[in-house]
């Protein structure tokens, strides 16, 4: 059940290898779907640099894929340059569907949110309770592995036992991410 104390937990890694990650993946009995095109569209009030967007709390981020109309989140995120040093990336996370992304983007230059960052990938997904596990490949930055929940307990607890699991697949704590893909995508543009 979802309530307002819900928070995303994530846990990010670079993958060295991703056949092998996948391959034991699918020994545990995870489906991955098709592989997707997602294109996130990210809006902040203030942007610049990787800098001037880290003193923004709200990230609004309008996502496009093959189906018609668009995943609009807005994520809070009180201080992202610590999560940065520890690679928790728990935020306080809204979504919905929105019909036309276009309508939604001339709302927001209303709001004086500008976008400040495009991020293109692939993803695949699958399911193993209570993680959602996304396969990536990023554009210009090469695979990633992401393992999501929900969950309105310790997030620094959640975020320990999905690192406990990526280490069983073959995930070292050594590749581990400590950036969105929205900084990523920033510091290949600086």
């Amino acid at each position: 059940m979802y309530t307002l104390d819900m928070r995303e937990v994530e846990a990010k890694a670079r993958l060295r290898n991703p056949d092998s990650v996948i391959a034991e993946l699918t020994k545990r009995g995870i489906v991955f779907g098709e592989p997707k095109s997602q294109r996130d569209y990210i809006y902040v009030e203030k942007t610049g640099g990787v800098e001037e967007y880290l003193d923004n709390t709200l990230f609004l981020r309008i996502r496009e894929t093959d189906t018609p109309g668009a995943l609009f989140t807005a994520k809070y995120n009180a201080d992202r340059r610590a999560q940065m040093k520890t690679g928790d990336f728990a935020a306080t996370e809204h979504e919905t569907r929105v019909a036309d992304a276009g309508e939604l983007r001339a709302i927001l230059a209303l709001l004086g949110y500008t976008e400040a960052v495009q991020v293109e990938k692939t993803r695949r997904t699958g399911k193993y309770e209570p993680y959602e596990i996304c396969i990536d490949e990023l554009s210009g930055e090469g695979a990633f592995i992401e393992v999501e929940m929900l969950t309105d307990t310790d997030p620094e607890s959640a975020h320990e036992e999905m690192w406990k699991f990526l280490e069983t697949v073959g995930v070292p704590r050594s590749d581990q991410c400590f950036d969105r893909y929205d900084i990523l995508m920033l510091k290949q543009k600086s």
